[in-house]
């Protein structure tokens, strides 16, 4: 505000506190009227006047009088009249009236207050004391208007509160409320608790508060200490409010009890409870509150000197229904798991329990995330019962699951560690559960397996492992190896599929087996994925520039490579590097991948075809997947799957093969078969008129110096072949009237 504007605003405010009093004077008599004037604007008061109840009316329109000298006995309109008026108005509701009469009896008295007067002055009037009587009723008049002021504050205050105030006497009775500690008579209240069907909850909270301040309010009424308390009640609906009480001392006798509807509150806090320590997914316990109970279970039993299990579980083979399935079904599948395994647990069983007071889920079940969960168990010096909750689990989990269409049988591994023995704080006794479950998926999965030494040891060797894999990866530690593929018929060499293979300094060679399990767990391969990629593309630029002719190189591909890398972006940055015709390079696929998300899956294939490369469906026949789907996507290449070849030509193995092959042969699909050891597997498959040949009869991996010479003579094949009785240049009778036969 600037120094001009306030200078300005202080003299008008100030003239406006130094302007006299305005009386206005209401009398049918000229004589009273002059008198009146005389004397009050003598004694410096403004004056105003009207000769009868409707000229008055006016008067008062058009200016706002401080006090009205009024006549009770005028013709028309009379003093009382015109005082009911005057009460009426809203501007002039709380001027102060002052009735002059000739009348003296209790009765007329009695009527002037009635109607509203402030005072009255008998005639014949003390002229001389007029001013000083009416200069007494107007400060008498505006500290009544300064008090109902402050009244009307206070009630907006306690209106605009969210609280309720109840006033309780030294037994902690309740003796008044908000309304009556102040005299209200109507108060217009706002908060949420105080409208609507606050009604309902009054008397019910008025025995709250006695009971829960019945014993504190000695205390309060003795000291300045404020005591809190909490009170929570059902609703109509029978939904549980809660409030909060705070008790303070208002004098020495009584005590104020403060109420405030908290249920929103509480509402907020336990939802944000629920987003920090529960899964979103399927409501167990998560990780976070898992660990803090699982402390308090660590303290508890070293007090106690008392043993408990720790269960670790994890679902076999479940990355197979999020890869063929998408993530919604895998989702849909643990919310179902996690009930399952809910029910086949006995309350004695578990001892990580929350606080229902403050819960709304017991912790018997945690799930740490993905498809892993975890359970304490009481009693874990006797094995005997642990062994049976393994078991209940394992057999729940057997019954198939239905789901959108689908079945599903869920197996798990499930490690146990025994406290103190496995460990004794949280994080080793967590490891120790965790290694015994891998200990269970090794030993063949769908079982259970205690922590051991030897489990432990084994652990720690496969921490080593991912270290070296890491430091392999990094330092050029892996080499390719490559198996021939062979056309049936010409058994001329047409491709290779490159394998990733690993000469550890101290290991020996370490069997892939052991390295991609590792690589797929901890992320590492989609790194190795792409070294795989520029490996074999560098390596065919190495036998082009020796002068070689070169066949495609078939690189496998994870599912992990294929959703999370640009693959397409991989495959034409390795093929520019090394100046190689896109044909040469082949990808190949498992069904799980295919059939994840069939129209992403389209997509993306469509696009690493425009690439100019070949694209596989490997290990074909044992995912989820149908040639019809097939037909969707754009696939060279259909690679059975070398369980069916193991056991050829016996069984429905070889009706399955002969079925894949005739189908694909419709589609448009060449067809490969892996894994052919034996002249009866090559025979059959010839037969049914397989296209190419891939095992370890013909070729095991090559390193790539071993290699290079079947580039530009691979006469061993058909020599291989014809040893089995097959021609280089076609198929026998006898096998293919054998192979059509079946």
């Amino acid at each position: 505000m600037s120094e001009s504007f306030t200078s300005v605003f202080t003299s008008i405010t100030a003239s406006f506190r130094e302007r006299p009093p305005l009386v206005l004077i209401v009398d049918d008599e000229a004589t009273i009227r002059l008198m009146t004037r005389r004397f009050l604007e003598h004694a410096d008061f403004m004056v105003v006047d009207a000769d009868s109840g409707e000229a008055a009316k006016a008067e008062i329109a058009r200016i706002d009088p401080d006090i009205i000298l009024l006549d009770v006995d005028m013709p028309g309109m009379d003093g009382y009249e015109l005082t009911r008026w005057i009460r009426r108005n809203p501007s002039t509701r709380f001027t102060p009236i002052v009735m002059i009469t000739g009348r003296e009896d209790p009765e007329s008295v009695d009527a002037a207050y009635e109607v509203g007067a402030t005072d009255f002055i008998v005639k014949p009037i003390a002229w001389p004391v007029l001013s000083h009587r009416v200069r007494y009723i107007l400060r008498g008049s505006q500290t009544q208007l300064a008090l109902r002021e402050s009244h009307s504050r206070v009630r907006a205050i306690i209106a605009a509160l969210p609280d309720r105030l109840f006033s309780v006497d030294n037994q902690g009775q309740v003796i008044g409320d908000d309304k009556t500690l102040l005299n209200f008579d109507n108060v217009t209240t706002t908060t949420s608790i105080q409208s609507g069907s606050w009604s309902l909850f009054e008397h019910a909270l008025r025995q709250q508060i006695e009971r829960v301040v019945k014993d504190s309010i000695g205390n309060v009424l003795n000291s300045d200490d404020a005591h809190e308390h909490a009170i929570s009640l059902p609703d109509e609906h029978n939904q549980m409010r809660h409030f909060e009480v705070r008790l303070v001392k208002q004098t020495p006798k009584l005590g104020l009890a403060v109420v405030r509807d908290v249920t929103q509150q509480k509402v907020a806090v336990n939802r944000i409870h629920q987003l920090a320590y529960y899964d979103a997914l399927t409501g167990l316990p998560n990780r976070q509150y898992f660990s803090s109970e699982l402390k308090n279970c660590m303290g508890n039993a070293k007090t106690r000197d008392e043993q408990f299990a720790l269960l670790y579980v994890d679902l076999d083979h479940f990355k197979r229904i999020n890869d063929t399935l998408g993530h919604t079904t895998g989702d849909e599948l643990l919310k179902l798991v996690a009930i399952r395994l809910q029910t086949c647990l006995r309350t004695d069983d578990v001892v990580a329990r929350a606080d229902v007071d403050d819960f709304d889920h017991d912790g018997n079940i945690a799930r740490l995330g993905g498809d892993e969960f975890t359970l304490i168990i009481r009693d874990g010096d006797a094995v005997d019962n642990i062994e049976h909750v393994a078991s209940r689990i394992i057999e729940a989990l057997k019954v198939p699951f239905e789901f959108s269409g689908h079945e599903f049988v869920v197996t798990p591994s499930i490690g146990i560690a025994i406290y103190p023995t496995d460990g004794e704080d949280e994080e080793s006794l967590l490891k120790s559960a965790d290694v015994a479950m891998y200990q269970a998926k090794q030993a063949g999965r769908s079982g259970y397996s205690f922590c051991t030494e030897t489990t432990t040891v084994r652990s720690l060797d496969r921490l080593d492992l991912e270290l070296e894999i890491r430091r392999a990866l990094d330092a050029g530690g892996f080499e390719l190896h490559y198996q021939p593929k062979v056309e049936a018929g010409s058994w001329k060499l047409i491709g290779a599929e490159a394998l990733l293979r690993w000469n550890h300094a101290e290991r020996g060679w370490i069997p892939p087996s052991n390295i991609i399990p590792i690589a797929e767990d901890t992320g590492l391969i989609v790194p190795m994925g792409r070294w795989i990629i520029n490996e074999a593309c560098r390596q065919m630029a190495q036998w082009r520039d020796q002068g070689l002719p070169l066949v495609p190189i078939s690189v496998n591909l994870s599912s992990q490579q294929f959703w999370q890398d640009d693959i397409a972006s991989v495959v034409e940055a390795a093929v520019g590097q090394y100046d190689l015709d896109s044909h040469h390079l082949e990808l190949e696929l498992t069904e799980g991948v295919l059939m994840r998300d069939v129209q992403q899956t389209r997509i993306a294939l469509q696009t690493l075809k425009e690439t100019g490369i070949t694209l596989a469906v490997d290990d074909f026949g044992t995912g989820y997947s149908s040639l019809a789907y097939l037909r969707q996507f754009p696939l060279d290449a259909l690679k059975i799957d070398r369980s069916f070849v193991d056991d050829l030509p016996d069984g429905d193995a070889a009706a399955i093969c002969n079925a894949i092959i005739s189908m694909a042969h419709n589609l448009t699909l060449k067809v490969v078969a892996e894994g052919v050891e034996n002249p009866e597997q090559l025979n059959y498959l010839h037969g049914c008129q397989c296209d190419q040949i891939q095992g370890y009869y013909f070729s095991k991996p090559l390193a790539a110096d071993s290699f290079a010479p079947l580039l530009t003579d691979s006469r061993e094949f058909a020599r291989l072949a014809a040893a089995c009785g097959n021609q280089s240049t076609g198929t026998s009778a006898s096998v293919a009237a054998s192979a059509s036969a079946r």
